[in-house]
């Protein structure tokens, strides 16, 4: 059984690689057969005659792989903006064909595909066309990241209903500590909250985590948060 799902978050800067790469190693260690893609990356860095996109770069490090950058990360934009303030920066402009037809190849190529996103839903990548566009193109449900502390229901709820209001589904809230910051009673109650008016289903909080290699990226706080994915979405273990 393939799938694929869209990780997205309700902010910029709220763990959306490290959360795709801990749970593509720790479906990797689970036995599954999992591709990775960072379809736009802005932001991305010169190398040589190229921009490579070190998000990406982290992400195929992280579940083991050596797929071809060009259809793990098919667009890289230098600037670090949304991809439609770079088209009026500079010009340059996002071809959706390429991303769908790289997105289509990895997925031919792997049993689970996990896809971070660049921002949130609403990040506009072309005139008339957003990320949450994509994730339509895509037909993929949504793994909503978000933060626990305090203010992050009022985002949370807003991504969820933005997204279901375009009829894509979720399936599930993953809250990542971003600080390594002691705990509130928001932090303590947000989950449950969210878990309530939302409807989703909550897979599970990623402690705070230094900044490591990816290589040597925990696998234990992911473990909890994969196996609830599994099991809510359906998908069948590896023979």
């Amino acid at each position: 059984m393939k799938a694929s799902f869209f990780i997205t978050g309700t902010d910029t800067g709220i763990g959306k690689t490290l959360v795709t790469a801990g749970l593509a190693r720790a479906l990797v260690s689970r036995g599954y057969d999992v591709g990775v893609m960072k379809p736009i990356t802005s932001g991305a860095v010169r190398r040589g005659m190229g921009l490579v996109s070190e998000d990406a770069e982290y992400l195929l490090k992280a579940a083991g792989l050596h797929d071809p950058a060009m259809l793990v990360s098919p667009v890289c934009l230098e600037p670090p903006l949304a991809p439609l303030a770079v088209t009026m920066l500079t010009g340059q402009k996002v071809e959706m064909a390429g991303i769908i037809a790289s997105f289509t190849a990895l997925r031919n190529m792997h049993s689970i595909m996990l896809v971070e996103g660049i921002g949130g839903l609403m990040v506009p990548i072309r005139r008339g066309y957003s990320v949450l566009n994509l994730v339509l193109e895509m037909d993929v449900p949504l793994i909503i990241v978000a933060r626990p502390n305090l203010g992050t229901i009022n985002h949370t709820w807003m991504t969820v209903d933005c997204a279901r209001t375009r009829g894509v589904s979720v399936a599930g809230i993953v809250f990542n500590h971003c600080e390594n910051m002691p705990e509130t009673a928001a932090e303590r109650t947000n989950p449950d909250v969210i878990r309530r008016v939302c409807d989703v289903p909550v897979l599970g909080s990623v402690p705070f985590i230094e900044e490591t290699d990816a290589a040597s990226l925990p696998v234990e706080p992911f473990l909890p948060v994969a196996e609830k994915l599994l099991a809510v979405s359906e998908i069948a273990r590896p023979d």
